[in-house]
């Protein structure tokens, strides 16, 4: 077995156990029906002499791709810092590993095609050659030279969108300004190298993009050459062409796990259950906002702990019976009680994603990309207020074992596959109707007619954009939170031995008066990063909010 052979088989077997796919020898066997094309529509033949198959997106994707369409909403991003040998970097060889992933998982290599609002498609063309597949695969590649991360982070969030329906992810890898001869016929020499993966959300979560990354490094690691990558890369297109199955992976909807046995009766349960559930859950705590009418510009700021305290901070957490994702969302509940509006005592809501890839049936074809969306959504609903019986160390231990009792419910649930379903339709339905609104206003605005009402709907509505019955108490969210968990599980980043990976960041684009927060461990070290619209929220406001979280972390985690 080749050393490549044995990185792809142990990155394989991570991907399973620590991604949290579960065990096909124990898993539900799959849905009636569901077969190597089953799920799919395919587009019969070939198109210039090219196989192309496609599918249609699922409502969870399709609720994330129709608010991108104009300005990139939620086109998210990784960015790793690098040391490497310059030779492993050189675009011809990065080209190659490009574009061998570009075809083993099928999304990063595919386009939209929107045939209706609600009808929307991944149509992937398989290239016939390596050289076709290069070819592919440079226009979804940049080197810019000697652009800081800085640069290259702004120029993504807050300038024009980079991605579009043809191009749903990119690769950026920024070059050094050209460096002088090595004396004496040195070669092997050291460079810092930026490297960011782009993509959007509908087309698949964090850890997905962290898993990709990952992958990415162990093949430009690999002792392959530019020949062998070459091969293997042509190697792949053939055994496309061989197996004959559309290799786009299937909708997380269409695999999530519902027990056989039910029928109408049992499906109607659990839609009732996702309503009540829905109806429990109340918000009422804002960030102030700022006038409207500033442009958005989004602002990501990261904090990390070297890994001694990371340990500390971890060894506290366990000692209490929680975990650091559990003190996260109590963290921001204390930095917001501290300097909340003392006359409004509503519920913190906070929003964040269930990893749903223990929930699935195993994928047909087996070796099915894990790069798609996967995720189900919950809230934690934390009292906004401070306990004067209790000292604030009380009351965040408090707050850490509420959003752990919270967590247990909604991953445990027996209802989790029916609220993720549900969930997943109910946004979609929602997408669906905005998009109707904004098109026609775009529609009216081409034609003259001027009847949008400047926010990108339309008085009136369309067909789908009725509002829902106002419900009786607010459920408005402060804010999401985003935990991504121990990264190190799913990278092989030590074994690089020619690559030191360094600063792991993801942000994203995001709405007018967006804020995001991302959390996880990476190189054995603990990361908080925030991002938010700084032009929408009044001066010092936010700023003085995440001030507070990370001095909570040294005050309640005993950091010193």
């Amino acid at each position: 077995m080749s050393a490549y052979s044995h990185a792809r088989t142990a990155s394989d077997l991570n991907t399973q156990v620590l991604l949290g796919l579960p065990d096909q020898a124990h898993n539900p066997p799959p849905s009636p029906g569901l077969d190597a094309r089953g799920g799919f529509e395919v587009r019969g033949g070939k198109e210039d002499g090219n196989v192309v198959w496609e599918r249609k997106m699922g409502p969870a994707e399709t609720s994330y791709w129709l608010p991108s369409r104009a300005e990139g909403v939620n086109d998210m991003y990784l960015h790793l810092k690098l040391l490497a040998p310059t030779s492993l970097f050189l675009p011809s060889r990065v080209l190659l590993v490009w574009a061998l992933l570009r075809i083993r998982h099928p999304l990063i290599g595919s386009v939209v095609e929107e045939r209706g609002v609600d009808d929307i498609y991944f149509v992937h063309r398989l290239p016939k050659s390596t050289s076709e597949a290069i070819i592919a695969a440079k226009k979804a590649a940049t080197f810019p030279t000697g652009r800081t991360k800085a640069e290259l982070v702004d120029a993504y969030l807050n300038g024009p969108r980079t991605l579009s329906a043809d191009l749903l992810c990119k690769i950026v890898i920024s070059i050094p300004p050209p460096l002088p001869a090595a004396p004496n016929g040195v070669v092997g020499h050291n460079t810092n190298f930026d490297f960011m993966f782009l993509a959007g959300h509908f087309l698949a979560d964090g850890v997905s993009f962290a898993v990709i990354a990952n992958e990415f490094l162990t093949l430009l690691a690999s002792d392959m050459n530019e020949e062998d990558l070459s091969n293997l890369v042509q190697s792949e297109i053939d055994a496309r062409v061989l197996i004959g199955a559309n290799p786009i992976p299937v909708s997380t909807e269409q695999r999530l796990a519902i027990p056989r046995s039910w029928g109408k009766f049992h499906r109607a349960i659990g839609q009732v259950e996702f309503m009540n559930n829905q109806a429990k859950q109340i918000g009422g705590q804002t960030f102030p906002r700022a006038p409207p009418g500033a442009e958005r510009r989004t602002h990501v700021d990261t904090v990390t702990y070297d890994p001694k305290v990371t340990a500390t901070i971890l060894k506290k957490c366990k000692s209490e019976g929680i975990t650091i994702a559990h003190a996260v969302f109590a963290l921001v509940n204390m930095a917001w009680a501290r300097n909340k509006d003392p006359q409004n005592n509503l519920p913190l809501m906070l929003y964040s994603a269930i990893n749903l890839r223990g929930a699935l049936r195993p994928p047909k074809p087996a070796a099915s990309s894990f790069f798609h969306l996967c995720v189900g959504y919950y809230n934690v609903v934390l009292p906004s207020f401070l306990i004067p019986t209790l000292t604030d160390s009380q009351t965040f231990w408090l707050r850490c074992q509420s959003t752990k009792l919270q967590t247990f419910k909604a991953v445990k649930s027996k209802f989790l596959v029916t609220r993720a379903m549900a969930m997943s339709i109910m946004r979609q339905r929602q997408a669906v109707g905005w998009a109707m609104q904004d098109d026609a206003a775009a529609k009216a605005k081409k034609l003259g007619n001027g009847n949008g009402n400047g926010n990108g709907n339309v008085n009136g509505g369309g067909v789908g954009a009725a509002a829902p019955k106002a419900p009786q108490a607010p459920q408005t969210a402060l804010m999401g939170v985003s935990f991504l968990g121990n990264l190190d599980a799913i990278s092989n980043y030590t074994t690089y031995t020619s690559i030191h990976t360094s600063d792991l960041t993801f942000g994203a684009r995001q709405r007018p008066g967006g804020m995001l927060m991302f959390a996880y461990t990476f190189a054995g070290r603990l990361w908080f990063s925030l991002g938010w619209d700084v032009n929408g929220y009044p001066e010092g406001v936010v700023e003085e909010f995440w001030k507070d979280f990370n001095a909570g972390v040294g005050e309640f985690l005993n950091v010193r």
